[in-house]
């Protein structure tokens, strides 16, 4: 099974350290806890960290001298929200009942092929984000206030006190109850698992989350306390960590700190107000330290490594991520960043049967625009007729370096106000390890062979190589040591969209917090978009209400709608039919012309649903009459009576009518006796009969039901064969 994250990661803080520096190497705080787990352990640590520097060395020189840039890419149109309702795009908000039920039907038939190949999907989430944005200024968020007042230990007494990893800041409460979102993320794998278990498609999801050696004990911790309080029981064993790289931090230079002064303001009061204290410490800073490479600041280097890191080692990994992903069949990866509250449910089983009904690599999932200061993204642009998701700076320099206009791309190509853009809601789905290997442009990546067969040495470069194509950029994030609160610095991160270039790419749109109103809709659970990137998110109501709402709709409610349970169900019968079934003919009128016999008034009467469920238990009694008036109604009226219902039927029907899916002698009760309740029915058998003839029997076949002579076989084997003859 996958590697397991090593639960008790001890201290070595005084002694490394030192080594560390005197060694030009990874200089690790003491606060960082490190594996013991021998000589190895450390060596490799040591290689690591003066590699890491020589690395960081050269950034520097490169960032003084301006030759590091934001990655711009030619722009032909911002994609509009009709555009991704055209092939190989999906608009989940529009879909027809009969699009969402053939989507359906694919994505039940995938997973009972997946189970059978023993496959998996893996489930990631983007959880080593700082809570650095949280930080400026010295009140707190309503949210924030709440939550540490009724739960001060998950979530401090103060400002200073607040987790440092964002996964671990309150989502929203729920059933009295404060939910972290690194909760609602495992919450909703347990359910989504158990829910497929249920209907016979496995337990296909794996938790598979993106997380870094400093942040990582805190999470085991959290994770275990959930365990204990009965938030949920998956367990850190039962998770897939991988490790996002540490790196340095630079110390930004004076120019660039005035440059990104809007980062020192905060929200007060519903006002914006600009922290000048913070400013002043931090420029002064900047002017003694500018470009210096602040070893004993040590943090993410930024989501964009992501991709790369599945190539890398770290802590107490056996393998790299991609290896341990060949080793056990993952078929596809899905990811997005912990605050954005894109969980897994139909929808995007939905994005996920179109992907791969289109054999795509890649898909982005957007939105429409977000109010307020987030989502300010550039959303998803067209080149040359490629789809091609740009991150806010990214579009920023693209736009001004190709003199793309977005006012007027917006009137030019939205001239009624109703055919919005589609921004950047930052989920990714990814075919594995396809998309892997055209990214890296690495055939060996897709053969199972040669990726166990790589060596340490082979990763590192592969990675490696992807840091120089895909291109980094410069991003401004808050650092603090002792005395120094707000120490803006430098860090260099992969574009992690860049992944993208030369895959066959779909997207698709969702709901975001714009779909809605403003006020209670019970709609706010499909928003799938309502992103946390600073203080001021956590006080915007419509947001916040967009989180409650979800967060109520992951841990409360049904995953999964009653059409895809029936799909599913349907499905789990007919696969629980033997083989020998197929040799039979199941469609057709079963041969009974000596009860026929035609009734003149019954037939006349019998046209409305309650005449025809008086008939049936007739029927059922042996009432000839009734019978002959059913057989001489036309076929269609019956077969609509009974699809009226077809759907509760199946989800409904006794496992045992099939012998617990050991055959297909179907036998049970179908009037009242001692001891035993009645679970043949007519209905019943019309929904055995179909069931049947969907997975077995092609248009124009016919077939034999045969049966015994007692008083309810007529009518039971006639409608055991109207099912079979049934359109799906």
């Amino acid at each position: 099974m996958f590697f397991k994250t090593n639960m008790f990661h001890k201290v070595l803080s005084i002694i490394l350290s030192i080594a560390f520096v005197s060694t030009n190497s990874y200089a690790y705080p003491d606060k960082l806890r490190i594996p013991m787990a021998g000589n190895k352990t450390v060596i490799k640590g040591l290689e690591r960290g003066k590699n890491l520097l020589n690395e960081y060395k050269d950034l520097r020189a490169d960032y003084l001298a301006g030759t590091i840039e934001t990655p711009t890419h030619p722009l032909d149109k911002m994609i509009r929200i009709s555009d991704i309702s055209s092939d190989p795009h999906i608009d989940i908000t529009n879909l027809t009942k009969t699009e969402r039920q053939v989507l359906i039907e694919k994505v039940v038939s995938y997973f009972r092929d997946l189970k059978a190949r023993n496959g998996k999907i893996g489930i990631g989430i983007m959880l080593a984000g700082s809570a650095s944005r949280m930080r400026i200024g010295n009140n707190l968020p309503s949210v924030l206030e709440q939550a540490q007042k009724e739960d001060p230990e998950r979530f401090g007494r103060n400002i200073k006190e607040l987790p440092d990893a964002k996964a671990l800041l309150p989502a929203a409460k729920v059933n009295g109850r404060w939910m972290t979102f690194l909760d609602l993320y495992l919450i909703n794998c347990e359910k989504m698992n158990n829910a497929f278990e249920k209907l016979g498609l496995g337990m296909p999801f794996v938790p598979a989350p993106l997380t870094n050696e400093e942040y990582q004990p805190d999470f085991i911790r959290e994770i275990r306390r959930a365990n204990k309080e009965g938030i949920h029981s998956v367990k850190p064993e039962d998770i897939t960590f991988y490790y996002q790289r540490l790196g340095y931090r630079i110390a930004a230079t004076a120019e660039d700190v005035a440059v990104n002064s809007n980062k020192f303001e905060f929200e007060k009061d519903g006002k914006m107000v600009f922290d000048q204290e913070a400013y002043k410490k931090a420029f002064k800073f900047a002017e003694k330290h500018g470009g210096e490479i602040l070893t004993d600041v040590i943090a993410p280097e930024g989501h964009g490594e992501a991709a790369h890191a599945f190539f890398e080692t770290a802590a107490d990994m056996e393998k790299p991520l991609f290896a341990d992903f060949m080793e056990n069949n993952i078929e596809y990866y899905y990811t997005h960043n912990v605050d954005n509250m894109a969980f897994v449910d139909e929808n995007w089983l939905l994005i996920f049967a179109n992907m791969i009904d289109k054999d795509l690599n890649m898909v982005l999932a957007g939105s429409k625009k977000v109010k307020g200061p987030a989502g300010k993204g550039g959303g998803f642009t067209e080149f040359k007729g490629n789809a091609r998701q740009m991150e806010d700076d990214v579009y920023k320099a693209s736009a001004k370096k190709y003199n793309f206009d977005r006012e007027s791309d917006e009137v030019l190509n939205n001239p009624k106000g109703d055919n919005p853009e589609a921004n950047n809601d930052a989920t990714l789905f990814i075919k594995f390890p396809d998309a892997f290997a055209n990214a890296y442009d690495d055939e060996r990546l897709k053969d199972k062979t040669k990726v166990l067969n790589l060596t340490e040495k082979d990763y590192s470069e592969i990675a490696a190589k992807g840091r120089r194509n895909f291109g980094l950029s410069p991003t401004y994030k808050f650092a603090s040591r002792e005395g120094e609160p707000y120490i803006l610095t430098v860090t260099f991160e992969t574009r992690l969209w860049e992944i993208q270039n030369g895959n066959t790419l779909g997207t698709a749109r969702n709901l975001s917090v714009p779909d809605i109103d403003d006020g209670t809709s019970t709609d706010k659970k499909k928003v799938r978009f309502a992103p946390l990137k600073s203080k001021v998110d956590y006080d915007n109501i419509s947001l916040q209400d967009s989180r409650e709402a979800i967060s109520n709709y992951i841990v409360n409610d049904n995953p999964l709608s009653e059409d895809f349970i029936s799909a599913a169900n349907a499905r789990k019968f007919a696969d629980a039919v033997p083989e020998a079934i197929k040799t039979r003919d199941i469609i057709g009128e079963p041969i009974d012309k000596e009860i026929a016999k035609k009734t003149d008034n019954k037939n006349k009467l019998a046209s409305n649903a309650a005449l025809i469920g008086n008939y049936l238990d007739d029927s059922v009694k042996g009432d000839n009459a009734a019978y002959s008036a059913l057989k001489n109604l036309d076929k269609s009226e019956l077969m609509q009576y009974f699809e009226s219902n077809v759907n509760k039927t199946i989800e409904q029907l006794p496992e045992d009518l099939f012998g617990f899916g050991f055959g297909y002698d179907i036998r049970g009760n179908a009037m009242e006796v001692n001891g035993g309740e009645v679970n043949i029915t007519p209905e019943n058998f019309y929904a055995v009969g179909k069931l049947i003839g969907l997975a077995y029997a092609r248009q124009g076949e016919k077939g034999l039901v045969t049966g015994d002579g007692r008083l309810h076989t007529p009518i039971l084997r006639y409608c055991l064969a109207l099912g079979a003859a049934s359109e799906a």
